[in-house]
């Protein structure tokens, strides 16, 4: 995870996932970036609501 300042008194977040599947588990690569797309946007939107209420 990295913080960067982005202007204005913002700061950009990101994340950044490694994940290597092996054995049978390999045959559901395909839906890797479907799920970590979902895990990401509902992890965004409970970031923002918490933020906003600071």
């Amino acid at each position: 995870m990295t913080f960067a300042e982005n202007g204005a008194g913002a700061t950009t977040v990101t994340y950044t996932i490694d994940l290597h599947l092996l054995g049978a588990a390999k045959l559901g690569e395909l839906l890797v970036p479907v799920l970590m797309k979902k895990v990401a946007d509902v992890g965004e939107d409970g970031m923002r609501e918490r933020l906003l209420k600071l």
